[in-house]
């Protein structure tokens, strides 16, 4: 069939990888047309029944779609589908800065979904290339996923002859996808990671609200260290007189000694290795609030209350992803034909 190839590959002795390529077909009508049966087709069952029924795209887009998966039994199953659209990852490879976080809107049997989104410094915007629903949230998983990732795109950059020009990735404080994501891409000088100043922000806000720090008679306390620590990651030097400066914020009343405990214990470390050192950075990097405006609103796109059906979850994903292609598109567009106006006057 020309619209989908398939190959099996071992992956590690004991992985293995499905790509497909789509000439891509709208999965909401098969959705629709075969939704008796949709609950029980799983990605593998679902394109090979597109490959055997010769389904007609009605996109004129390539979406890449790899599965991985055990090929033996093992303690962890290993479970990933990573979608890759095809006309944001030559923008993703030659953004400067890139996000990765989790939605945990997600179908039935996987943990969450895993979204890159790269930085387009022409219209400002953060646009989503590569979506990657998974089963797990281990560090062996996000290896496997990212290893997958490097490979592609080190393939791709071969055949554009282009350039990746990462210089710095955000992503909340999960300690599993920290590390693989530096394990797998440590090829890339100088490549930093941004800690989100939103969850940083949260985690704060939580542990005053467990410690009492929120009751009216300790209303200034709480003020004093949220007035304080909010400033931490745009001083100068920070790095390396972290532990000093919390100390100093702390010292002013024996109240603040368990905070004080605390952040030496949770935060100094991402001041340290320069996660939490945000005085130079980009405002739109400074957190992954454009990931959590595009999760919430692919959470409203779903009835809560049905089950979440494989197809229709990626269906809605998808659909909702290409609509912010298109829109990077038709901004580019109108940028360009505004110089054009510009030279000729």
């Amino acid at each position: 069939m020309k619209n989908l190839t398939v190959f099996k590959k071992k992956f590690k002795n004991y992985y293995s990888e499905k790509k497909f390529i789509i000439k891509p077909y709208h999965l909401e009508y098969i959705y629709n047309k075969f939704n008796k049966q949709s609950n029980n087709l799983n990605l593998e069952n679902l394109f090979e029944y597109c490959n055997s029924n010769d389904i007609i795209g009605l996109f004129c887009r390539d979406i890449t779609v790899t599965y991985i998966f055990d090929s033996k039994k093992k303690i962890f199953k290993h479970e990933h589908i990573i979608f890759f659209l095809e006309e944001s990852i030559k923008r993703l490879i030659v953004s400067e800065f890139i996000l990765i976080d989790g939605t945990f809107v997600f179908p039935d049997n996987y943990k969450q979904t895993l979204i890159f989104m790269y930085y387009d410094n022409i219209i400002n915007k953060m646009i989503p290339s590569i979506f990657i629903v998974t089963n797990n949230k281990i560090c062996e998983g996000y290896i496997l996923i990212f290893d997958f990732i490097k490979r592609y795109i080190t393939s791709y950059i071969k055949n554009e002859l282009i350039h990746l020009n990462w210089q710095s990735f955000t992503t909340d404080f999960e300690t599993a996808l920290i590390t693989a994501f530096k394990k797998t891409f440590d090829f890339i000088p100088n490549l930093k990671h941004n800690g989100c100043f939103f969850h940083y922000m949260k985690n704060i806000y939580k542990y005053l609200a467990k410690n009492k720090y929120t009751v009216k008679k300790n209303k200034s306390h709480y003020d004093y260290i949220i007035k304080n620590v909010y400033k931490l990651p745009f001083k100068s030097n920070i790095e390396k007189n972290i532990d000093k400066e919390i100390k100093k914020i702390c010292k002013k009343n024996s109240f603040y000694k368990d905070f004080c405990q605390y952040f030496l214990d949770e935060w100094s470390k991402y001041f340290k290795d320069n996660s939490l050192v945000l005085k130079d950075i980009h405002i739109k990097i400074r957190t992954n609030n454009s990931l959590e405006n595009f999760n919430r609103t692919f959470k409203h796109s779903f009835n809560m209350k049905s089950n979440m059906n494989f197809i229709k979850y990626i269906d809605n994903l998808l659909d909702l992803a290409i609509n912010q292609v298109e829109f990077f598109k038709e901004h580019l567009n109108i940028q360009q034909k505004k110089k054009v106006k510009k030279k000729k006057n």
